[in-house]
C-alpha cells in the first residue's frame, strides 16, 4: 500500500518515504514531506535534548538533525536497524516543541497535520515490529 497524504501537493519538492518489508516484499510505503518531516524531527531533538540532556548516540534523530548517517549522504534506502529505539525517540514528539525550533511560525493546519503524520509513523514502526518487517528510510 502506498500513502501519499503527507506528500500530496507538494511533489517536486523534497520528502521522506518510509518503507516496511516483510520477507522481501514491500507490505507499505509512506511518502512525507519535509516540511513536515523536518519539523517533526525539531521538535523531538528540543525534547530528546531537554529530558536526556544528550541525543541517543547513534539514533535516528542525531543522525536527521546532524546528516551523519541517511539524512543527505545516502541516496539509497537505509536500513532502521534499531526500531524500539527509533520508536522510543519518536514517542517524545511533544508539538508544544514545535516553538523552540526553525518553525515557531507554523499555522495549526500545518501543526495539525505534523501531529496526523507522527501518529501514522508511530503506528506504522510498532507494526513493523510486532510483525517483524524491516524498515526503510530514503530522501525522495
Amino acid at each position: 500500500m502506498n500513502n501519499t497524504k503527507y506528500y500530496d501537493g507538494y511533489e517536486g519538492e523534497p520528502g521522506i518515504i518510509i518503507y516496511l518489508q516483510s520477507k522481501g516484499q514491500e507490505i507499505y510505503e509512506l511518502s512525507m514531506w519535509d516540511g513536515y518531516f523536518e519539523p517533526m524531527m525539531q521538535a523531538i531533538m528540543v525534547e530528546e535534548i531537554n529530558k536526556r540532556g544528550s541525543l541517543y548516540e547513534d539514533g535516528i534523530v542525531l543522525e536527521w538533525n546532524t546528516c551523519i548517517g541517511w539524512c543527505y549522504i545516502h541516496s539509497r534506502r537505509s536500513k532502521i536497524h534499531n526500531i524500539d529505539q527509533m520508536i522510543e525517540e519518536l514517542s517524545l514528539f511533544d508539538s508544544r516543541n514545535l516553538a523552540e525550533t526553525d518553525y515557531k511560525n507554523i499555522n495549526e493546519d500545518w501543526v495539525k497535520e505534523i501531529e496526523e503524520m507522527h501518529a501514522l509513523i508511530l503506528s506504522l514502526l510498532k507494526r513493523a515490529r510486532d510483525e517483524k518487517c524491516d524498515v526503510y528510510i530514503e530522501n525522495d
